[in-house]
């Protein structure tokens, strides 16, 4: 646990101003898909605004405060955190923009079953992907109300194609684009 901590501080580092955007300027990505990232980076920004700004005028009494950190090989976050509140006892809405890779097992296992995603790459040879979501979790005062949870995220990888999918609340699939949309 405590290197895992050591590593994020080490390619992270926070931010007194939040940049523009946390997507990598020109990156192509599998199939040159720079704008999609980009537009999806910016409507998640848009909707961590607007929850915040609606749970501020309902709560009336605590607000948000933000920290924003970047990482050295591109991406990273802004997490917008509320305590103390008349309504809510803790609230958070969190983005996050990440570029990483991943063992083809997991890919394989993210994927539908019989399309092979990792085609085309050498046995243990790691899969590059991006990803950028907005994710909240609030907790009210009122021990008889529910937490609310949810996540909304893009992810692409260029193993075998491109594969999108967004995580809302029901399953849509467009095979000739690869994309799929959850709905929970």
């Amino acid at each position: 646990m405590h290197s895992h901590s050591l590593t994020w501080y080490l390619i992270c580092f926070s931010q007194d101003a939040v940049p523009e955007s946390l997507v990598r300027e020109g990156e192509s990505g599998p199939d040159g898909n720079y704008p999609m990232r980009a537009k999806f980076e910016k409507m998640c920004r848009e909707a961590q605004l607007k929850i915040t700004k609606a749970i501020e005028d309902i709560d009336g009494k605590a607000s948000f405060q933000e920290d924003a950190w970047v990482r050295d090989n591109g991406g990273g976050g802004m997490s917008r955190v509320m305590s103390g509140g008349n309504v809510f006892e803790k609230a958070g809405v969190n983005l996050s923009v990440v570029y990483g890779s991943m063992p083809q097992e997991a890919l394989q296992a993210a994927t539908e079953r019989g399309v092979d995603r990792a085609k085309g790459y050498k046995p243990g040879e790691r899969v590059p992907f991006f990803a950028c979501g907005l994710s909240s979790v609030m907790h009210p005062k009122n021990p008889h109300a529910p937490t609310m949870h949810f996540n909304y995220r893009y992810f692409e990888t260029d193993g075998g194609g491109k594969l999108f999918y967004w995580r809302m609340n029901e399953m849509i699939a467009f095979e000739d684009v690869h994309v799929v949309i959850y709905i929970i």
